[in-house]
């Protein structure tokens, strides 16, 4: 299950390919389906088909906007995915970001795509946990020069503050900009 706020995803299907992945899953909003999701991973956006009234699909607009809000110091990195403007140019000003300047089906589709991502996350801890480890790291990369993102990178620890240093230091050894995106173990790893 792949829940934040009201928007549960339901039989999700992702299946990769050798150079991209397919991503099939349905949208409910306290508990009613509203929506079916597909990114066939081709590099552009994906698609969500609406199947609910107008009233309820404002809903889902504006608890996909209420998450956006919700942390902006992580989602700066989602903000150069989505607009391929210059990094520096987008840290730090997420707040001041306008309603004209994001559509709602821009935000709804960076919305699902944040829920499908945790659920990978979820997915990843699991089998991390079956090979002995209790915690992982994301991290995204950032060249020093063109801040292009790279994909990201996971670690496995054993969850202590001490295995995190040494992970940081294994990063910083690449001689790049990070973001640690996720942190996760046992005890504090929450989707939903």
């Amino acid at each position: 299950m792949a829940k934040i706020f009201d928007v549960e995803l339901k039989n999700i299907n992702i299946t990769w390919g050798m150079e991209d992945f397919h991503v099939e899953a349905e949208i409910y909003l306290e508990g009613q389906q509203i929506a079916y999701y597909l990114d066939e991973g081709t590099g552009g956006p994906g698609i969500i088909k609406f199947n609910c009234d107008l009233n309820t699909r404002r809903d889902f607009y504006y608890v996909a906007w209420r998450y956006f809000a919700s942390y902006p110091e992580v989602d700066s990195i989602a903000l150069y995915e989505y607009t391929q403007k210059e990094f520096s140019e987008l840290k730090g000003s997420l707040p001041k970001v306008s309603y004209k300047e994001w559509p709602d089906g821009k935000i709804a589709m960076f919305f699902v795509n944040r829920i499908v991502y945790l659920y990978q996350l979820e997915q990843q801890f699991i089998q991390a946990k079956t090979e002995g480890y209790d915690a992982i790291v994301v991290a995204k990369f950032y060249a020093l020069k063109n801040a292009k993102a790279e994909p990201e990178k996971v670690f496995y620890t054993d969850g202590t503050d001490e295995m995190l240093k040494q992970v940081i230091a294994i990063i910083e050894k690449t001689n790049r900009n990070y973001v640690i995106s996720q942190y996760s173990s046992e005890k504090d790893f929450i989707i939903g």
